[in-house]
């Protein structure tokens, strides 16, 4: 059923991010029949994100006028634009009467400028959604952990326009169970969203629906700080990054997809990817697509996720922070940490090729990864299989490590 060797050409589309460049939103033009939709959503909003742009289409302030002109273009190319309000946690903004008639004019206009998706993490949300407009397709995010048939039948039950969803990322590494849950999307007609790049160093984390995604949500809802002061916010992934540096192992053992892997994904039906992240630069976006879009890819594997990149600023080096300018970096709040990424982020290195040659997805194309994995401490019978591929693969700078595994200790203690 599968081939190990050599890949054919990729029939996939993709669901790409947009971060309101039109720089980027010219490639998305140009590559029109690659792609599936777009998704983004506007900034200071609830359910927006930062992002690199401050500036966008013609100059025009970031907004619904924005946003329109960019459906309209995405539209002449027959790509349908996604609006994404996946905020695990909306607070009480839509339980307010102001809170439901800002929502009923945000869908509406959404609607009327012609965004036919949503992305949503929410049900309540989701069938307000489909109450002020039935038309538009409900799309579940990742963050609702669709993993299995039961979950996706209870969610056709329920009185929302559900479209599609994307699969939750635990199960990239059983292609055998991914398959089955494809096959059945289809029957449903529903269109089933493989996730390719979204880094997270364990598979099936439980932090992830609850802490991280929640504390994501609440940064970006509406809040007085006149009255109750600045949030000091330390980004849950940051005790993640600890983990990981003291086990380097689950730099694989994230269930990314290697660009050269893509061909049996194929093999199983899958035919909607994807690819995060909207708060990445042009340069480093565009040279994401082109490696999923060939299915061919040759440089470093851990240069296409945001949990691994340097968002294009470079191989710049890192340094053991003081305790003083930790402090000044924390008092300065959450941007000033972004500014900061350098110090608190590691990138190794793996030859994506190599590793796809090396047969690293092997035993999960078979089914066999239980998720048992090795550890020395609470699991010494544990599987090997990421780190022994880790050890052939992958390298990375020790004293780089070093430093930035201090610095990450030392902004949870200062700040955390």
């Amino acid at each position: 059923m599968f081939n190990f060797w050599g890949n054919t050409e990729l029939k996939t589309r993709f669901e790409l991010p947009f971060n309101w460049s039109r720089r980027y939103l010219s490639f998305l033009l140009e590559n029109s029949d690659r792609i599936y939709s777009v998704y983004g959503s506007l900034p200071n909003t609830a359910t927006g994100r930062p992002i690199p742009h401050s500036i966008d289409v013609d100059g025009d302030r970031l907004s619904t006028n924005s946003l329109d002109k960019i459906v309209s273009e995405l539209k002449a190319q027959d790509i349908d634009f996604n609006l994404v309000m996946n905020m695990s946690c909306t607070g009480n903004i839509h339980t307010t009467s102001e809170g439901r008639k800002g929502l009923e004019k945000q869908v509406k206009d959404a609607y009327q400028m012609g965004v036919t998706q949503v992305t949503v993490a929410n049900y309540t949300l989701a069938r307000r959604i489909s109450r002020i407009e039935p038309n538009i397709g409900l799309i579940m995010s990742v963050i609702l952990n669709i993993t299995n048939p039961e979950q996706v039948l209870y969610t056709l039950k329920q009185d929302f326009n559900f479209k599609g969803f994307v699969v939750g990322k635990g199960i990239n590494r059983n292609l055998p169970e991914l398959g089955n849950l494809v096959s059945m999307s289809k029957k449903a007609n529903l269109d089933a969203i493989v996730i390719a790049n979204d880094f997270c160093p364990s598979a099936n984390c439980p932090e992830r629906i609850s802490d991280h995604n929640n504390s994501c949500a609440h940064k970006h809802l509406p809040f007085p700080k006149e009255e109750l002061g600045e949030q000091t916010y330390i980004p849950p992934s940051i005790y993640c990054r600890l983990m990981t540096l003291k086990q380097p192992s689950h730099f694989l053992k994230a269930p990314i997809i290697n660009p050269n892997d893509l061909h049996f994904y194929e093999s199983i039906g899958v035919e909607l990817f994807k690819l995060s992240d909207r708060v990445m630069p042009d340069d480093l976006l565009i040279g994401i697509c082109d490696a999923y879009f060939s299915g061919n890819y040759d440089g470093n594997l851990f240069d296409l996720f945001s949990y691994t990149s340097m968002l294009n600023k470079g191989r710049t080096s890192k340094r053991k922070l003081t305790k003083e300018e930790m402090k000044a970096i924390i008092d300065h709040g959450y941007e000033s940490i972004l500014e900061n990424r350098k110090h608190f982020v590691m990138t190794p290195y793996a030859d994506a090729k190599a590793l796809a040659e090396g047969l690293f997805i092997r035993p999960f194309v078979r089914g066999e990864c239980k998720g048992d994995c090795y550890d020395e401490r609470f699991s010494p019978m544990g599987c090997k299989h990421c780190n022994t591929y880790f050890d052939r693969f992958v390298s990375y700078d020790k004293n780089e490590a070093d430093a930035v595994r201090h610095n990450i200790r030392l902004l949870i203690e200062t700040g955390g």
